[in-house]
């Protein structure tokens, strides 16, 4: 759940408005009058926008060249020729070399966070091979069937599910806006803790596994959510950021979606989903990964059900 600004549903809204009014107006549509309007970087037209989602960065490049080629056109029934003059095909060179321009930095930037990445991970690698040289002997394997630890603390369950008191939309972002204050109340403890996060689809039993994990650490919390996309995450790591006393684990679980169909038409009707929405769910889940610079999750655990 994100009460943030929609900035992009805002400037495309915008663009649309000012169709209407350039109607009655006549008024030429540039990105500078949007970006104006809806106070919003006339970057992000161009693609130059810190995130992560490189789909949300297209949609806004889309956007940009849309403006720039309905201003286009607007000149060209205002000059009442179908040519445009040198004058607008110099503008419109001149657009599209700073949009080239932007992606070109954008790719400056992105090799440069891939190599401190490179070097960072090396690192890491380097500090696990010699953790693991000097642990040689003394490593246990146990094999168990399902992932619950052999140990006796209990960890804190927090889960949006239940807190919900309906199924509408209203009654799910409350369970949700609730989930986050139990969180931050758990992250605000001096103490040093785990929190894992569960990532998987429903029916892919993060309910059972949260319920029956438990832990070494003496105190940990679990938020027990299908969080499938980075954006879904994205709430949770801004409450984890705020300690340097956390030790954030994913728990990804790895079911096939005929498993998945099969469980869900086992439900009772009260919970199960139709086909079609479960479907959307696989198909939107996004892997974490150790690399990400955005997450940056401790740890990462993989389940297969």
């Amino acid at each position: 759940m994100n009460f943030k600004r929609d900035r992009f549903k805002e400037a495309k809204a915008c663009f649309e408005l000012m169709k209407q009014e350039t109607m009655l107006t006549g008024a030429v549509i540039t990105i500078a009058a949007i970006a104006k309007r809806t106070q919003v970087d006339r970057k992000y037209f161009y693609g130059n926008i810190n995130t992560p989602d490189s789909r949300l960065r297209e949609k806004w490049i889309a956007l940009g060249k849309e403006i720039s080629s309905y201003k286009l056109v607007q000149k060209q029934i205002a000059s009442g020729s179908g040519e445009p003059s040198d004058g607008d095909k110099l503008k419109n060179a001149i657009v599209e070399n700073y949009s080239l321009v932007e992606q070109v930095k954008q790719s400056d930037e992105v090799r440069d966070r891939l190599k401190t990445l490179w070097a960072n991970a090396q690192q890491k690698v380097d500090e696990l091979e010699d953790h693991v040289r000097r642990l040689e002997g003394q490593v246990h394997i146990q094999s168990v069937k399902s992932p619950v630890v052999a140990f006796n603390a209990r960890p804190t369950v927090i889960s949006p599910d239940a807190l919900r008191t309906g199924e509408d939309s209203l009654s799910m972002k409350k369970a949700w806006l609730q989930a986050l204050k139990q969180l931050k109340a758990a992250v605000d403890t001096p103490n040093k803790k785990n929190v894992y996060i569960t990532i998987g689809a429903p029916g892919s039993g993060k309910s059972t596994w949260s319920s029956t994990f438990t832990s070494s650490n003496c105190i940990s919390a679990i938020f027990d959510a299908c969080n499938l996309t980075r954006s879904d995450r994205y709430e949770l790591f801004d409450i984890i950021r705020e300690s340097n006393r956390i030790h954030v684990v994913a728990v990804v679980f790895c079911v096939v979606l005929e498993t998945l169909e099969a469980r869900n038409s086992k439900r009772i009707s009260a919970d199960k989903l139709p086909v079609e929405k479960l479907r959307a769910f696989y198909g939107s889940i996004e892997y974490p990964s150790l690399f990400d610079e955005h997450e940056m999750f401790d740890e990462i655990i993989m389940l297969r059900g």
